[in-house]
């Protein structure tokens, strides 16, 4: 199974779709109906590779999206704390 191929399938569900949906998803694809049976067809050791991808790939979507929404995207360093300004203690 080709990894681009995986990642596109699982691009087009939103971050914010559960892990299962996203399977669902896949599996729907793949098969060409949400077939349980279809799926069962398909070697073990294969579907359990299409499984760790999906996690892996949607995962990573998610992390990239709450990078992107939070602002940090681009960034490697967390964002510094403001500094004190050299009048703050006295008062």
């Amino acid at each position: 199974m080709q990894e681009v191929y995986l990642r596109r399938l699982i691009g087009d569900v939103h971050v914010g779709e559960s892990y299962r949906t996203v399977i669902r998803h896949v599996i729907s694809k793949l098969t060409g109906d949400y077939s349980f049976r279809r799926y069962r067809q398909i070697p073990r050791a294969t579907r359990q590779k299409i499984l760790r991808q999906v996690f892996k790939t949607h995962t990573a979507n998610r992390k990239m999206y709450v990078a992107v929404m939070s602002g940090r995207l681009g960034s490697s360093r967390k964002p510094r704390r403001p500094r004190r300004s050299k009048d703050a203690g006295t008062g």
